[in-house]
């Protein structure tokens, strides 16, 4: 699919304040990644990134009258095609293990008053461990609950940390990269009892921050995302 009107015309006026795509990417709360796969078609528009342009833009005519045709006219034929492939290629490379772990804890978020504990992935595969993030946030759109995915080494504005302590459910990545402002919001979030994912190639126990240690090490459960070792091949004797 091509991209959305919505985002030719933010990326049109973006270009025009002189901001970079990363730059675009930040002020919308979002990683250059994520943002890429919304410009591409690969990705829908999560209504906590439509709400972010909203906040950025909405001052623009144009983007106001976007919206609401993203919303009316492009978004239904896009989230259908994402629900066909819910277990697409992208997210086939995770184990099944950790895709249903992942599953049981989501859905382990509805019908209760009581605290959520968090979700602490970790591996030495940079990429399996995105892709394990990703599958966790299409899982959480497929249930209707907004989302926020940002990378741990972002500097998040006082407005994307309200956002993203308002989303049902944050997903941090690369957590051995934190920054200050991500490090605020993870004691914020929970502080506030507030689901959160958190991705990270170290174990928690290694992680340099260990205020961040003491916080995963009391609120999260760990999952650690490998590829399943195939067992050598016996050989029988003649």
């Amino acid at each position: 699919m091509n991209a959305p009107l919505l985002v030719r015309e933010v990326e049109r006026i973006a270009r025009e304040r002189g901001w970079s795509r990363r730059r675009l990417a930040r002020e919308l709360g979002v990683d250059a990644t994520t943002l890429s796969h919304v410009r591409s078609g690969r990705d829908p528009i999560s209504q906590p990134l439509l709400v972010q342009i909203g906040m950025a833009f909405g001052g623009s005519p144009a983007v106001q009258s976007l919206i609401l045709h993203y919303v009316l006219i492009e978004a239904p034929p896009r989230f259908l095609k994402r629900r066909k492939g819910a277990t697409s290629a992208a997210f086939a490379a995770v184990p099944y293990k950790v895709r249903w772990r992942i599953r049981r804890w989501l859905a382990q978020l509805d019908g209760t008053d009581r605290p959520q504990r968090g979700l602490f992935l970790t591996g030495a595969d940079a990429v399996l461990l995105s892709a394990a993030a990703r599958f966790a946030a299409h899982e959480a759109d497929q249930q209707g609950r907004t989302h926020i995915v940002i990378g741990a080494n972002d500097r998040i504005t006082a407005t994307h940390a309200k956002a993203a302590m308002e989303a049902d459910l944050l997903v941090l990545e690369r957590m051995e990269f934190a920054s200050e402002s991500i490090a605020r919001l993870i004691h914020g979030r929970s502080d506030a009892l507030r689901p959160m994912i958190v991705t990270s190639c170290r174990d928690r126990e290694a992680l340099a921050d260990q205020h961040l240690v003491r916080v995963f090490r009391a609120w999260t459960e760990t999952i650690t995302v490998s590829v399943p070792r195939t067992p050598p091949a016996r050989h029988h004797a003649a």
